[in-house]
Parts: structure tokens; sequence; C-alpha cells
């Protein structure tokens, strides 16, 4: 289960971790996303968005699927300032 105690003491000491994840949750928390595309397989490959989760366009898969489970025009902005 994300996260776990290896990858926490990783963080926790200074580490950067690069994980290539599909979750929404994983995606909205980091710190850093590089969106690959614009599609998956042969129509891939391309760097489409590097940035904050919250600033991944509407207009890229990524960015509408955080948009749409967070359910806010800010894609992660429920997960990096919560309540």
């Amino acid at each position: 289960m994300w996260p776990n105690y290896w990858t926490l003491s990783l963080l926790d000491a200074g580490h950067t971790l690069i994980v290539i994840e599909h979750d929404l949750d994983i995606m909205g928390n980091a710190d850093h996303l590089i969106d690959m595309g614009p599609g998956a397989g042969m129509q891939g490959g391309q760097v489409v968005f590097e940035g904050r989760p919250e600033d991944c366009p509407e207009n890229s898969t990524t960015g509408r699927h955080l948009r749409q489970r967070f359910n806010t025009s800010d894609a992660a902005e429920s997960l990096l300032n919560p309540s």
C-alpha cells in the first residue's frame, strides 16, 4: 500500500522519489508531475505537461481526470490544501 515505510523514510531523508503511476491520489499528491501522451502506446511518448498537479491543463487526459476525481477547478487543490 502507498505510501509505505520505505517510501516515507526515503522522502523524510530528503531523497527524490520517482514513481511511474496512474493512481489519481498519488498523482494529486505529487510535488511534480510529468504527463506523457497525448495518448497511450503508439499515440504517446511525448511530454504533454510538466509541473504541479493542480496546474495540469484540462485539455490533457490526465488533467481532465484529476479535475473529475477531485471535483474542483484546481486539479489537486483538495489534497494539497485540505480544509
